[in-house]
C-alpha cells in the first residue's frame, strides 16, 4: 500500500471504488482502521508536500520550495526556540539557513558521484541532437531527476514543481535551434547546482 490512493484490478486495470474494496476485503475492524488511516495519509501526501518533523513527529508543510531549512511550528512553540530541520535528510538543521542543496549534517548531500558519472544522452527531440547529462539536480530543491529522453529540454521537478532547462539549468524556456542554449557543466559542486 506504499503511497497508493487508488485500487486497480490486477487483470483489467479498472479502478475500484473504495467502498467496494471495503465491502469485499475480509478485514478486521482494527485492520480497516489502520488501512483507512494509511489511505488518508497517502491522499494528503499527494495533495500537499509535507514531511514528518524529526523532533515531534507532526506533519510539516514546506512553504518555501527553494529552501531545505524548514521550521516546525509545534517544536518551536514547545521549546520557545526556533526548531528547524532539513527537508532532505530529516534531521535537525545544521549550518547556514536558506540552502537549496543540503544542510550541514554529515551525509546530507546530493549524490555528486551519480551526477559526475552518469552517462551523456542525446535529446532526440531536436533536429540536431543535443547532448547533456542523463541526471540533473533540480535547481531549486536539489532532488535528482533523470531525463527519459522523451520530450524536450524543459523539466518540471516532481518534488517542488520548479521548471528548468535540462541543458543550461536556467529557468524553463523554449529551445531555439538557431541559438541553442549553452550546456551547463555537471553539477558536482554547490556552485554548479544552479
Amino acid at each position: 500500500f506504499q503511497g497508493q490512493t487508488e485500487f486497480k484490478c490486477p487483470v483489467c486495470e479498472e479502478t475500484w471504488p473504495y467502498d467496494e474494496v471495503r465491502k469485499l476485503a475480509k478485514l478486521s475492524d482494527d485492520e480497516k482502521s489502520s488501512f483507512e488511516e494509511k489511505l488518508g495519509t497517502n491522499t494528503v501526501k499527494n495533495l500537499v508536500d509535507f514531511r514528518v518533523c524529526p523532533g515531534c513527529s507532526t506533519f510539516v508543510e514546506r512553504l518555501d520550495v527553494s529552501n531545505l531549512c524548514v521550521e516546525c511550528p509545534v517544536c518551536t512553540e514547545k521549546t520557545g526556540d526556533s526548531y528547524d530541520f532539513c527537508w532532505n535528510c530529516l534531521r535537525e538543521w545544521k549550518g547556514s539557513h536558506n540552502r537549496a542543496d543540503r544542510c550541514g549534517n554529515v551525509g546530507c548531500t546530493i549524490d555528486k558521484k551519480l551526477l559526475k558519472d552518469c552517462p551523456m544522452i542525446s535529446l532526440t527531440y531536436f533536429k540536431n541532437e543535443v547532448q547533456c547529462p542523463k541526471i540533473r539536480a533540480c535547481t531549486s530543491c536539489g532532488v535528482l531527476i533523470e531525463h527519459t529522453n522523451d520530450g524536450c529540454n524543459n523539466m518540471e521537478c516532481p518534488e517542488c514543481d520548479n521548471e528548468f532547462c535540462f541543458i543550461c539549468l536556467n529557468s524553463g524556456h523554449d529551445y531555439d535551434e538557431d541559438q541553442p542554449c549553452k550546456l551547463a557543466p555537471r553539477q558536482i559542486d554547490s556552485e554548479s547546482h544552479q
